[in-house]
């Protein structure tokens, strides 16, 4: 509760910020610039690669010392993460120098001078660099449910940041200078965090770590099958703007971008209110019965499928009308690439509880054909998709290579942990999509009627509020999951009340 009470005021104060930021960079700034942001983040999220997953696979052993207190363990594994982490980050700033040289090769239409579309390049690489070397501490916060110190710290210097920046563009309308804004506060959040670190975990800064203590904790074994997830989710959520960039041009980076900032502000919000699950089900599964994490599964299954009916209808029908009232008409996409965007979003949400126990479990190896299959899937139809259907088959691409990640960690949570059959599972959840079309098309049906205005988009975002969850209430609440979502909403206005 307190994890999420802390990001979600978090969100509060930098989503409106972020959009502040956006419209006056689109205003003061060129589009084209834009584009190179979006198209760099992509570049970069690639070379995340590098990282070979040790950041999951360290957290995943954190979970078990954690609720047994073992200090002296949970000491070596951040010693190890310490140790690991410097290796990656040296080899991530060499494969970063490597790409500078083929950046031409990934940009289409380019009208900026390439010494000064280098320089950005080198900056925000710069910014990806810091974190390997800075950030390593954060990850004990998490894995102990303490995620609130890093977001009271994340939420400041984030704040000053986009503020900075906004200064910035208006003032001198130099984007070498707004990138480089991140880069400081990025290393000023990381040095506070690191420094309070210590004083928090003193026991965990000094431990003796030898090449023994990797063997023995089967970490290569782990990262070798993990390594396998990271490729494949990188080839399938990193390469979107690679392929736009490179077939459609930057200008179309751009107006996808906008698109992929809204996104990420509504994530941010739905990702502040779940990750911190995260390590309280780390918790969970080591402590107690299958029955009993089963049935607590069943209710938070419910609440990510409440949560993902309503981001559907809400990106498929106020999406077009918020890009033109907060940007203008010319920075939309067609209304089936909101369609197939906001499904993808969907596909994401609705099976955030598999996500979060499936990475609680480790052993890669058993869905990584799954995530190997989706990266293939979307690469290709992503390009052949470009050719022959623009933007939207890009879209297209990242949907159906979802559905193969989706499907394989649905099997590995359901036979792998709970021994059941994943049939029924998956029968209930086309039940639900079904459930969510026809909410959809009553959402939609009505909103038609309000004018597009401020006033009236706000009215939208009321009615795409009420009328899925509505439905959903009559539809659910004689299930098991919905009493268990009653108890636990109980359960927190009676520690509030007592807090």
């Amino acid at each position: 509760m307190k994890n999420t009470i802390y990001s979600l005021t978090s969100y509060g104060v930098l989503a409106i910020l972020g959009l502040v930021n956006r419209k006056v960079f689109v205003t003061f700034l060129s589009l084209e610039l834009l584009g190179y942001e979006g198209l760099f983040v992509n570049i970069f999220s690639i070379l995340s690669l590098a990282e070979l997953g040790v950041g999951a696979v360290i957290t995943y052993n954190l979970y078990k010392e954690i609720a047994s207190n073992n200090k002296e363990e949970i000491a070596k594994l951040m010693m190890i993460y310490k140790q690991m982490y410097r290796v990656i980050g040296g080899c991530v700033a060499i494969i970063g120098v490597i790409l500078f040289f083929f950046m031409p090769f990934l940009i289409k239409d380019n009208t900026l001078d390439w010494n000064y579309v280098r320089i950005i390049y080198i900056v925000q690489l710069s910014a990806t660099i810091c974190t390997y070397f800075l950030s390593y501490k954060r990850i004990l916060y998490t894995a102990s449910q303490q995620e609130y110190v890093c977001v009271k710290v994340d939420t400041a210097m984030k704040a000053l940041n986009l503020f900075t920046q906004i200064i910035i563009i208006i003032t001198t309308k130099n984007y070498i200078l707004y990138a480089f804004s991140t880069v400081v506060f990025n290393i000023l959040a990381n040095l506070i965090i690191a420094h309070k670190y210590n004083g928090d975990f003193s026991y965990a800064i000094n431990a003796k770590i030898s090449y023994q203590d990797f063997k023995d904790r089967k970490f290569f074994k782990d990262i070798k099958n993990f390594l396998v997830h990271k490729v494949s989710y990188i080839v399938y959520g990193g390469t979107d703007n690679i392929v736009i960039s490179a077939i459609l041009g930057i200008q179309f980076v751009a107006l996808y971008s906008n698109y992929v900032l809204v996104k990420s502000q509504v994530s941010n919000i739905i990702n502040k209110l779940l990750n911190p699950m995260q390590a309280s089900v780390g918790d969970l599964v080591y402590t107690e019965d299958k029955e009993k994490t089963k049935d607590f599964f069943d209710t938070f299954d419910l609440l990510c499928f409440f949560i993902s009916s309503s981001i559907f209808i809400a990106y498929t029908v106020l999406f077009q009308p918020f890009i033109e009232v907060w940007l203008g008409n010319q920075f939309k996409l067609p209304i089936a690439f909101v369609i197939l965007f906001s499904l993808n979003e969907y596909l994401a949400f609705n099976f955030q509880a598999v996500y979060i126990f499936r990475n609680t479990f480790g052993k890669y190896e058993n869905d990584r054909k799954y995530m190997v299959a989706s990266a293939i899937i979307n690469l290709v139809l992503s390009i052949i998709g470009a050719y022959h259907f623009g933007i939207l088959g890009i879209v297209l691409g990242t949907v159906v290579g979802h559905l193969a990640i989706q499907y394989g960690r649905v099997q590995f949570v359901f036979r792998q942990y709970f021994n059941k059959k994943i049939m029924p599972y998956i029968l209930s959840q086309l039940a639900r999509f079904i459930l969510v079309i026809i909410e959809c098309g009553i959402t939609m049906l009505i909103c038609t009627f309000i004018s597009n205005t401020w006033l009236g988009f706000l009215l939208k975002c009321l009615i795409c509020l009420l009328i899925p969850n509505i439905m959903n209430i009559l539809l659910f609440y004689k299930k098991k999951a919905f009493k268990g979502l009653l108890f636990y909403v109980s359960s927190i206005k009676n520690i509030i009340k007592i807090r």
